[in-house]
């Protein structure tokens, strides 16, 4: 399979493509001094630069098109779409350039500026690679731009407002009108204070409400990323009195200086990463205090230390944790729900057949909707994600396959890492690996390993006929193409080029060495 020619070859510069003409009443001169007025601004970091890694490795993925990692980076890692690197490019501005639509789309989706009157904003128009990208800026109105649903955000919102995860709770805020179900781990994860309450309760599961009781359900649905009652009426000094109590001061300095904020994406995209790095800080402290090896009896360790409901085991050792966050795997939700044992029990153990190291990155993930993914146990988390079904766009197995795909040399078999990429359906690896095959071709086409390989991929097509095409070794072809800049258009029939330069000469050796490999394996491809 050769690569398609792309309409047009550039670079992220500021040179806009020749067939795409600048927007009408441009004036570089007045772009300009937009430029200057923005650099002396006093605006709070909007479009201010950022040399961190994250923020570079999100603007190489704009460059590139490579729309995983760009989810990655805002969703998981929170890294700030509005931004520009030590050249004065945003992310938004890279992707228009180099004609990435379909990155493009999301930014805006995801609150991308791209106002007319500003800097950036006539830049990403004057510089979009084509009409497409152009209209699509044109049209799309900034009133739009908010966070798409988090799914991390809305399982944290479930615990309260659906009943299904109400068997989870493990403390009930009773007053005159209101039941509320709790959980002791996550508020004590989220202020001081409940943290000192529960552990002087024991094992007390029910707090009585004697007063306010609208005002406290509005700042307990807070802590739990529902701002839905924040704008009702009530008793504005009972809650900001509640919310001292509890030590949430990013609350009652917002709520008295400026409530309406409480409206803006930005704000509610803050109090989500306070809510992550808190909870992701609680899973850090119970690895560390009360982590145990599975010979030490799990009497020695008070359900008051954790709060905890449940226990998760490695292969080696044995963790705390609460069946709220474990049902962010569908694994799990169906392992306490449905006809299991350990369904119907207090505190369920549940195994993994797994390293800790492992497992904590399962934890850490769980509980904070991000990891630090070491190249070398990569491929073991997308086995265990692919198994917990953490599985979808920006979930545990695509960053553990980021981080498989960001190194130039795998740590891992290269041949390891297709059959995983098959195994678990995870197309970014499979490409991965081939891409890597064909660029070294010359060294494993010899390897009896590489030939297992290639008979593997003719046997994954069902009833293969003769004439079938060998996925492997069409996924190789077209990196070969896309290597040597050889387009379908160049191709003769037989699939080689008839123009000989040096560097054609060398792609049709590499098709000779294919050839010859399909013809010692009886396969015809």
């Amino acid at each position: 399979m050769a690569a398609e020619r792309p309409s047009t070859e550039m670079d992220a510069s500021e040179q806009a493509s020749e067939g795409a003409s600048a927007p009408k009443g441009f004036n570089k001169f007045a772009l300009w001094s937009k430029a200057m007025d923005e650099k002396n601004s006093t605006d709070s970091g909007l479009f201010s630069i950022n040399e961190s890694e994250e923020f570079r490795e999100l603007c190489e993925a704009c460059r590139r098109g490579d729309l995983e990692v760009v989810r990655s980076m805002i969703e998981n890692y929170n890294v700030p779409i509005n931004q520009v690197d030590i050249f004065d490019y945003s992310p938004l501005v890279l992707a228009s350039l180099c004609g990435h639509e379909e990155v493009v789309k999301y930014l805006l989706e995801n609150g991308a500026i791209c106002e007319r009157d500003t800097f950036q904003g006539e830049r990403c128009l004057y510089g979009a690679l084509n009409d497409r990208i152009r209209k699509m800026l044109l049209s799309y109105n900034i009133t739009k731009s908010v966070d798409e649903s988090q799914p991390y955000a809305s399982h944290i919102t479930s615990l309260l407002s659906n009943s299904t995860f109400h068997f989870t709770s493990d403390v009930t805020f009773t007053g005159n009108s209101i039941s509320l179900p709790g959980h002791k781990f996550y508020l004590a994860s989220r202020s001081p204070y409940f943290k000192g309450k529960f552990l002087k309760l024991s094992d007390e599961g029910e707090v009585p409400i004697k007063k306010n009781e609208k005002e406290l359900e509005t700042v307990l649905r807070f802590l739990y990323l529902d701002y839905h009652p924040l704008f009702a009426k009530q008793d504005a000094t009972a809650l900001v009195s509640i919310a001292k109590k509890f030590s949430l001061m990013d609350f009652v300095d917002c709520f008295e200086n400026n409530p309406e904020q409480m409206r803006s994406p930005d704000w509610r995209k803050s109090q989500l990463v306070q809510t992550q790095n808190d909870m992701g800080r609680f899973m850090r402290e119970v690895i560390q205090n009360y982590k145990q090896k599975l010979s030490e009896p799990t009497e020695n360790l008070s359900r008051q230390c954790a709060f905890h409901d449940a226990y998760l085991q490695s292969e080696t050792h044995r963790y705390p944790v609460h069946r709220a966050i474990l049902c962010r795997s569908e694994y799990f939700m169906d392992m306490f729900t449905g006809p299991f044992l350990e369904g119907k029990q207090s505190l369920p153990t549940v195994s993994l057949p797994f390293s800790s190291d492992i497992v904590e990155i399962v934890l850490e993930f769980l509980y904070s909707d991000k990891a630090d993914i070491p190249a070398f146990l990569a491929l073991d988390v997308i086995y265990v994600a692919d198994m917990l079904s953490l599985d979808k766009e920006r979930s545990l197995k695509s960053l553990a396959s980021i981080a498989i795909t960001k190194q130039k040399e795998p740590k891992d078999s290269i041949y390891d890492i297709l059959r995983t990429a098959w195994d678990t359906s995870t197309i970014r690896l499979e490409q991965y690996a081939s891409e890597y095959m064909a660029n070294h071709l010359e060294k494993i086409i010899d390897d009896p390993e590489f030939h297992e390989l290639v008979n593997e991929s003719a046997d994954r097509i069902l009833h293969r006929q003769e004439t079938d095409t060998i996925e492997l070794i069409d996924d190789i072809r077209y990196f070969l193409s896309k290597r040597y800049g050889i387009y379908h258009e160049d191709l003769c029939v037989d699939g080689y080029v008839d123009t000989l330069t040096p560097y054609e000469k060398d792609y049709n050796q590499r098709m000779d060495m294919i050839e010859d490999l399909l013809m010692k394996l009886n396969l015809g491809a």
